[in-house]
């Protein structure tokens, strides 16, 4: 965007304060962290699924998307509790991954036992990061050049941090 505006020498210089912050980082900062956590947002990539709807539960964060985990992630790092049984009915994740099992295999999860492709996805990509230091900067750089490669690699890098704090905590089963 800002080359564009170069461009058309417009004379517009985008500045992005949150650029390289993780979505923790940038909660934590907050003056009041637990009144941003308290607002009414939507992470969700899920939120009115069928069965949901179906079900009377409404557009809730499903839980278990890569929004969600993103989402639960920041508030941990932030300090502030989402803990399903103590929120409000209308801001419950309708899957609770700290408390309920999830299934690995997609084939195997039903209504009942949730579905955990995205938890899987997630710690495959922990152990690849794990195994090899040439993982990670490799695989931001798949969606093209970066203008700032070594710091949006120590971001993705501590995003990835921020969501392996919440699957440790996640039962996951094949």
């Amino acid at each position: 965007m800002q080359q564009l505006f170069d461009t058309l020498a417009l004379g517009i210089t985008i500045v992005n304060p949150f650029e390289f912050k993780t979505k923790g980082e940038m909660l934590a900062d907050c003056a009041d962290p637990a009144f941003a956590a308290g607002v009414n947002t939507m992470s969700c990539s899920r939120p009115g699924t069928r069965n949901a709807k179906l079900e009377g539960k409404g557009n809730r964060h499903c839980g278990r998307c890569v929004p969600c985990i993103i989402r639960r992630a920041a508030l941990k790092k932030a300090g502030i509790t989402d803990d399903n049984a103590l929120l409000p009915d209308d801001r419950k994740y309708r899957t609770d991954i700290y408390r309920e099992t999830l299934h690995a295999s997609t084939a195997k999860a039903t209504n009942k036992a949730a579905k955990g492709e995205n938890v899987m996805a997630f710690r495959y990509m922990l152990a690849r990061v794990q195994a090899s230091s040439n993982f990670l900067p490799s695989a931001i750089q798949i969606t093209g050049p970066l203008e700032t490669p070594a710091a949006s690699l120590d971001v993705y890098q501590r995003g990835l941090e921020e969501v392996e704090a919440v699957l440790q905590h996640v039962r996951l089963v094949d």
